[in-house]
């Protein structure tokens, strides 16, 4: 679980659009979530707020990380055509290399398997850290989201 402590409901939203979360209280969240196991996801807010900023700081945190899902996803469909555009650049670029004779065959070849590598690359790699945040998001846009009493003691 993650314990935000709030003193002032407007503090968790950016100063320019009340619909955001603060930078400070998104990099906050994200930065305590790799710390907990995602099958436990969860927020605890201190702080004193009436029926209706609990409602509405609910809503906002998890529309918050919906959206973020949702661009990871618009990020995924683009890059699945481009992937594929780039792929089939690659091989025909390398079945075109076959029908010269001379350096430019080689140049080609060369120009066929870096952009095909590329593709490789970039499913291996980026396309595996950009799935894991936003399996990250899609847990908090669905995360248990409690609230406790501010604690003075502390």
């Amino acid at each position: 679980m993650i314990k935000i402590r709030l003193n002032n409901y407007q503090k968790a939203f950016n100063e320019y659009n009340i619909d955001r979360l603060s930078e400070s209280l998104d990099n906050y969240i994200i930065r305590e979530v790799r710390l907990v196991p995602l099958n436990n996801v969860g927020i605890i807010i201190e702080g004193k707020f009436n029926e209706t900023e609990k409602r509405e700081l609910i809503k906002k945190i998890h529309n918050y990380y919906k959206e973020k899902a949702n661009y990871y996803d618009g990020i995924d469909k683009y890059d699945h055509v481009f992937r594929f555009i780039l792929f089939l650049i690659g091989a025909i670029l390398i079945i075109l290399s076959y029908f010269f004779q001379n350096i430019i065959s080689e140049v080609i070849l060369i120009a066929g398997w870096v952009i095909i590598w590329e593709v490789i690359y970039d499913i291996l790699f980026t396309n595996v850290k950009r799935k894991r945040k936003k399996y990250l998001y899609v847990k908090l846009s669905n995360c248990k989201i409690t609230f406790e009493k501010e604690n003075k003691n502390e």
